[in-house]
Formats: structure tokens, C-alpha cells, sequence
């Protein structure tokens, strides 16, 4: 290469380079990633004792490294080189066959300690609860789609002993009965996960369900429910990780006919599925508009059911609601009142408490049910 082509390259490098410190500058902070689907950082606020303590220049290496121009765009390209090199293993995130990209935890990520007091916050639950029959409280255990989908993760990849999770569970629930439904989901006729975010889909969601329904003697079919394709584009938060350009697009599919059934969240008037969410990054979304502390639900059956759960319970509730009466869901990272009491007062008849196994193993919530 000649000096003139040096000098290109040079110029051609500084020109990058002062482009980006310049846009940087210019171009307005955003203040959350639909991609990331969090709140990035904003300028951080100068203070002497931060300055001294480290936590200023902390906090503007994290504003900078979120508001960096083109951001998006250079995650995916240096994924994209990760996978050219043969990496499988992103972001916390395993590049699967199948095209699938699931969900990386590790025996490190397991807290033992903590398992076992949230076993025990439950079994103190189910026990306060002394109006409900025994055989009406069931901890439904989901897995990860590590443990369903183990067949396409890569060779020797790392991944925690769910089963001996699953196992520990069910043996420590004492006040109630457990449900694994990993069998259920391993034998699905359709795709029980999806390809680009860590929930199960609306298939797996069935299955789930009649599983549950089996427990007390009734046996719905699935075809009982018409189903629709709402979206064909989701690409989920797994995606949102690696954003490699060649992700596969996953399908949303939707029970018919639910929509219109009445339901509050957190006070105020919501739908089992909130199709405007099909219009934003997040379409995980459309199941109930997202999370909420307490979310009351009217349904055409009887008794009434409250579900102590996490984000997979979003798109699992829907098939409830010709079984029950009332439906009450609490998620106890935002709900702040007492389990225990809201059941004495809506004179609860059954509890499902509905965990995937990952969130199950690190969510720190779980004592307010022991309280």
C-alpha cells in the first residue's frame, strides 16, 4: 500500500472517529431502547464527592456506552463477528440450531440459599391460607426452554442442573402439590417456545394448561380454543441482546374471542390482550399490556383462583377464565400489599403459584409471601 492509500485510510479513520465524537454531542440522549427495553442512562450530575469516590466517572462510562451513536447497529456487528469466529455462546445468550436463541444460566447463577427460602416462603403461604383445601394449592414449575429445547443447544454448553432444581422443589413443597409440566412441553405437537425470546408461546401456554386442568378432573381439548396469527415480525428479548440482522421472525398467536373479557389492572380498566402492544418493539406486551402488581380478572365459571406469578403467567391466564368465577394475579415484584389477607378477604378457593424456573432461582420478591 502506498502513501497515498495510507493517507486515505488515515483520513477516512479520523473522519470516523471525529464524526461519531461530534454526533455524540449533537444528536438528542434517548431515554429508552425499545430494542433493549430498558431506560437508558441520562448525563449523570457532577458532585465533588462523587467525583472523589468514583462514582461520577462509573456512571458517565455507563451514559456514554448507552448513548453512543449507532449503538444498535455496532452490538449487532460485533455479534455478527462473534458468530463469524464460531462463537455460540452471546451476551448470555446460546445461537441454537434451529435458529433458535435461548436463554444461558449457570450453576453460578444459582443462589441454593435462596431456593430453599423461597421454598419455604411458599410452603408459610400455602399453610396461612387454611381456607383453601391442600389439593387446591399448586406450585406450577415451568423450565427454561435450556431444559425443553436441550437437544439444540450447542455441544458442551454450560447450563445449571434445572432438573435437580425442579426435583428440590417438588420434594419441598409440603403444603401443597407440585406441577412440571417439562414433560408437556417436550411433547408439543407445536413450538412451545419462541425462537427469539425466553416465554413460552401460546402453544406452550395450552399445554400448560391442560396439564392444570387435569389435576381437578376436567379435560378441555385445545381445539376447544380458535387461534389466530396476530404477528409474523416478533423478534423477542433474546434478540434484543445479540441483534444479529439474519434472527428468525417469530409468530404471536392469540385464543379467540377473549379479548373482550373485563379485567383491571392495578386499578384501572385493561384487556387480556392489549393488541396496540403488536404495534411497539415488545409484542410480548399484547399479553395483558405488560406487568402488573394485581390484576383482577371476571370469568364464567366458579370459585375463585389466586395466581401468585411471573411474566409466563401473561399469556397462560387467558384459557382460565372459562373455569373461574374471579381471577386475582399478584406479581409480588410490584405487588406491596399481603398475599394472605387479600385471600382471607375475596374468600380465595384455589392458589396456583406459577414461577419459570430461572426467574424462581434468583427473584428476591418471594419473601413477601412468607410475611
Amino acid at each position: 500500500m502506498g502513501k497515498k492509500e495510507n493517507l486515505v485510510t488515515v483520513i477516512l479513520f479520523l473522519a470516523v472517529i471525529f464524526g461519531l465524537g461530534i454526533a455524540f454531542f449533537c444528536v438528542k440522549d434517548r431515554a429508552f431502547s425499545e430494542n433493549e427495553n430498558r431506560y437508558l442512562a441520562q448525563t449523570p450530575k457532577l458532585a465533588a464527592r462523587d467525583l472523589a469516590s468514583g462514582v461520577y466517572m462509573e456512571e458517565m462510562d455507563g451514559y456514554v456506552s448507552d448513548q453512543f451513536v449507532l449503538r444498535d447497529f455496532f452490538m449487532g456487528t460485533a455479534s455478527e463477528y462473534r458468530k463469524l469466529l464460531g462463537m455460540r455462546d452471546i451476551e448470555g445468550v446460546y445461537l441454537a440450531d434451529g435458529g433458535y436463541l435461548i436463554q444461558k444460566t449457570e450453576s453460578r447463577d444459582v443462589d441454593t440459599e435462596l431456593v430453599k427460602q423461597n421454598i419455604s416462603y411458599i410452603n408459610k403461604f400455602f399453610e396461612s391460607c387454611d381456607s383453601v383445601k391442600k389439593e387446591r394449592k399448586v406450585f406450577m414449575i415451568v423450565p427454561t426452554a435450556a431444559l425443553v429445547l436441550e437437544d439444540k443447544l450447542p455441544a458442551y454448553a454450560p447450563e445449571f442442573d434445572q432438573e435437580g432444581i425442579i426435583s428440590e422443589i417438588s420434594a419441598g413443597i409440603s403444603e401443597g402439590s407440585t406441577l412440571d409440566v417439562t414433560g408437556e412441553l417436550k411433547a408439543a405437537d407445536k413450538q412451545s417456545f419462541y425462537k427469539t425470546d425466553h416465554h413460552w408461546t401460546t402453544w406452550g401456554a395450552v399445554e400448560a394448561y391442560l396439564a392444570y386442568s387435569r389435576l381437578y378432573e376436567r379435560n378441555p381439548a385445545a381445539e376447544e380454543f380458535g387461534f389466530e396469527t396476530v404477528s409474523t415480525d416478533f423478534r423477542g428479548s433474546l434478540y434484543s441482546k445479540v441483534l444479529l440482522p439474519d434472527t428468525a421472525y417469530d409468530e404471536i398467536v392469540l385464543a379467540k374471542g377473549i379479548e373482550n373479557i373485563p379485567a383491571i389492572c392495578d386499578g384501572e380498566g385493561c384487556s387480556l390482550y392489549d393488541y396496540g402492544s403488536l404495534a411497539k418493539k415488545d409484542k410480548y406486551n399484547v399479553f395483558l399490556g405488560g406487568n402488573y402488581g394485581r390484576v383482577d380478572i371476571e370469568g364464567g365459571g366458579k370459585g375463585t383462583l389466586l395466581i401468585i406469578k411471573d411474566s409466563f403467567a401473561n399469556s397462560f391466564v387467558p384459557f382460565l377464565t372459562k373455569d373461574y368465577e374471579k381471577i386475582i394475579m399478584l406479581d409480588m415484584r410490584y405487588y406491596m400489599g399481603s398475599a394472605k389477607t387479600l385471600a382471607e378477604a375475596e374468600g380465595v378457593t384455589d392458589i396456583l403459584v406459577l414461577y419459570n424456573t430461572a426467574n424462581f432461582i434468583s427473584d428476591k420478591n418471594i419473601i413477601k409471601l412468607g410475611l
